[in-house]
C-alpha cells in the first residue's frame, strides 16, 4: 500500500471511497510466518467480522480434524474449528457483507495448489486465519499430507527449508479452497474479476516466484469461469488442479458453460486445441497438472 500510495485514490475522484486493511493480525517478517506470537496486532474491519458454518457442505467435515494444521503452529483453533458438523469461517463483514465484490488477482503459480486467482485468493477474506487449513501434519503412512511420502518428511528434519504440503498430493488445502467458494456464496452478491497478468508470478509461487511478463489482463463476472480460463491460458489442464476439478465432478460447471472471447487466442477452441499457450513453469512435483 505505501509502494503503490494507494490511499491517494480516497480523494482523488468525487465518489466516496475508503482503502482499508481488514487484517486483524499482520506478519511483517516472512520469517515469522506461522508464528502466532509474532504477529503484530492491528483494528482490522471496523464492522467487524460474520461467522459462517458450513457444517455437513465441508469438504472437510468427513475428513479427521485431529492432524489438521492451519497457518500457525498452534493448532488448537484449527481442530476446534473444523470438527464434525463445526465447520467455521470468519470473514471481514465490511467485504463479507458488499453487494459487489471485485477480485483482482495476481496470474501466479502456487506450489500447494497448483495456482492461486480468484477462489484461492479468498483466504485473504478470512480474519481468523488458524480457520484456514493447510495440511494434515505427517505423510500418508500416519494419515497425514504435509509430505508425500514418510522419506520426505525425515528428510525435511533435517532440512533448513521445508516445504511442508507443497505437493499435488495435498488432499486438504484444496478442500479448504472449495468451502471458501461456497461460504463466500451463502449471500448473493455481484462478482468481477480482473487477473492481472501483465506481470505474472512462475515457479516456486506463491512466496519465491518468477517474474513473467505476460503482458495479459483476464477479466470476467464469474470467479470460477475466469480461474478455469486462466489456469488453461497458463498452459495447465484445469481439471488436473484439483479445487476446480472439484466443480467439473460435481457436474456444477462445464468447459461448454464458459464463453471466452479474445482476440489473442482462437476464441471457439480455446479450451480444446492442445496449446500450451503462456506455458508457465511449476515446481518439479507439478508438471503433472500442464498441457
Amino acid at each position: 500500500m505505501q509502494f503503490t500510495n494507494v490511499r491517494r485514490l480516497e480523494s482523488k475522484y468525487d465518489v466516496p471511497l475508503k482503502i482499508l486493511d481488514l487484517r486483524p493480525l499482520v506478519c511483517k517478517d516472512l520469517a515469522d510466518y506461522g508464528k502466532k506470537a509474532k504477529m503484530y496486532r492491528q483494528s482490522g474491519d471496523p464492522l467487524g467480522d460474520v461467522e459462517v458454518n458450513l457444517g455437513r457442505e465441508s469438504l472437510l467435515c468427513e475428513v479427521d480434524s485431529s492432524l489438521f494444521r492451519g497457518v500457525f503452529d498452534e493448532r488448537e483453533d484449527t481442530v476446534s474449528a473444523h470438527t464434525g458438523e463445526t465447520q467455521l469461517y470468519t470473514f471481514a463483514k465490511s467485504l463479507y457483507d458488499a453487494d459487489a465484490y471485485i477480485s483482482i488477482p495476481k496470474l501466479k503459480t502456487h506450489q500447494k495448489v497448483g495456482m492461486t486467482l480468484n477462489l484461492k485468493g479468498l483466504v485473504g477474506s478470512i480474519t481468523k486465519k488458524n480457520q484456514l487449513v493447510h495440511w494434515r501434519i505427517g505423510s500418508p503412512e500416519t494419515g497425514g499430507d504435509e509430505y508425500p511420502d514418510m522419506a520426505s518428511l525425515q528428510a525435511a528434519k533435517r532440512a533448513k527449508v521445508t516445504h511442508r504440503g507443497a505437493h499435488p498430493g495435498n488432499d486438504t488445502i484444496w478442500r479448504m479452497v472449495v468451502d471458501l467458494y461456497h461460504a463466500m456464496g451463502k449471500r448473493e452478491r455481484n462478482y468481477f474479476s480482473v487477473v492481472d497478468g501483465i506481470v505474472a508470478g512462475e515457479g516456486q509461487g506463491p512466496f519465491c516466484p518468477h517474474s513473467r511478463k505476460s503482458n495479459v489482463l483476464i477479466a470476467g463476472n464469474n470467479l470460477l469461469a475466469v480461474d478455469i480460463a486462466s489456469a488453461r491460458l497458463m498452459g495447465f489442464e484445469p481439471s488436473k488442479i484439483s479445487y476446480l476439478w472439484h466443480f467439473f465432478d460435481a457436474n456444477k460447471v462445464s468447459l461448454n458453460d464458459i464463453s471466452v472471447l479474445s482476440k489473442a487466442y482462437d476464441s471457439e477452441s480455446f479450451f480444446v486445441n492442445d496449446s500450451a499457450y503462456l506455458d508457465f513453469t511449476v515446481p518439479e512435483q507439478w508438471r503433472g497438472i500442464k498441457i
